[in-house]
């Protein structure tokens, strides 16, 4: 655990370095925003790397893991947060996708 809170730690200060460096002062949120962006950055590489320990005892075998939890990151996440939310027509995307717009 101590890991994850280093890598957060770590992560969350580059990632706020950058955001400094390349946004406009204006549009940044305030330092108590600031604080909780940054201690959720961090609590969320604590929980992903008690994740992988768990897994990771589990299988005994650190490729295993590692691609057990790509594949459940990039693929089984996402898909089945749109199947539990029931969103199966699009309307999730309805804001995001340039739609047609009839001519003439």
């Amino acid at each position: 655990m101590l890991w994850g809170v280093i890598y957060g730690v770590v992560v969350a200060s580059a990632a706020s370095l950058g955001t400094l460096v390349g946004s406009k002062h204006s549009l940044l949120p305030s330092g108590g925003d600031w604080i909780l962006v940054l201690l959720s950055g961090v609590i969320s590489c604590v929980l992903w790397t008690l994740l992988g320990m768990g897994v990771g005892a589990l299988l005994g075998s650190p490729t295993g893991t590692l691609v057990l939890l790509l594949i459940y990151a990039l693929f089984v996440g996402p898909v089945g947060e749109l199947v539990l939310t029931g969103v199966t027509n699009g309307s999730h995307l309805a804001g995001v996708l340039p739609t047609a717009r009839p001519t003439g």
